[in-house]
């Protein structure tokens, strides 16, 4: 009997020091999921972003996206005006009333894919900060797009979205241009408590 005890005393430090080892604390998102476009822009009902904007010509303003209407992986994203309509797709966020991507994979530096502007984006930093109201954000993807008369630098944290915007457009003078920028000041993802 104390032989049967025994060999089920080490039996039972065996199974706990084996499942002691299982039990690992979480090594952090994997570098696919912080490149993810899903996880770049999140999406979702009642996701609000609030932004400084200073608009280069002395008056400086708040901006507000919010998701306004969700069916599917349709998204229609709000700043004031007309929505957009984005589309979540395996490939990224799809822009549905531009036909084209707002970010797209794969995320690394050097992919480019047609912007909105009529020009390519095109990804230059995968591990670019970001100093905002809400914090400093790292590690972020910045994307730069071009068009006729206007050049976008854009960045996206994880599971945050869009953190800074900066936009350099020409004017029809020759050599002049206005620079606007928007830095993100606070977030909320879900509903409103009410």
């Amino acid at each position: 009997m104390t032989r049967l005890l025994h060999h089920a005393t080490w039996l039972g430090l065996a199974l706990a020091l084996a499942s002691c080892g299982g039990a690992q604390t979480p090594s952090g998102p994997t570098e696919a999921d912080r490149v993810d476009p899903r996880h770049l822009y999140p999406l979702g009902d009642g996701y609000v972003w609030t932004y400084d904007v200073d608009t280069g010509t002395g008056l400086n303003t708040l901006a507000i996206s919010r998701v306004v209407a969700h069916r599917g992986n349709r998204f229609e994203v709000s700043n004031g005006s007309d929505p957009i309509p984005y589309e979540v797709r395996p490939e990224g966020i799809f822009r549905v009333d531009k036909q084209t991507w707002l970010l797209r994979r794969p995320i690394r530096v050097g992919e480019s894919w047609e912007s909105a502007l009529g020009g390519r984006a095109e990804v230059t930093n995968i591990h670019a900060t970001a100093e905002t109201v809400e914090g400093t954000f790292r590690d972020c993807v910045e994307i730069r797009e071009t068009g006729e008369n206007r050049q976008v630098r854009s960045i996206f944290c994880m599971d945050i979205g869009l953190v800074f915007l900066e936009s350099i457009q020409s004017l029809p003078i020759p050599g002049e241009h206005v620079t606007a920028t928007a830095r993100l000041r606070g977030h909320l993802f879900g509903p409103a408590e009410e």
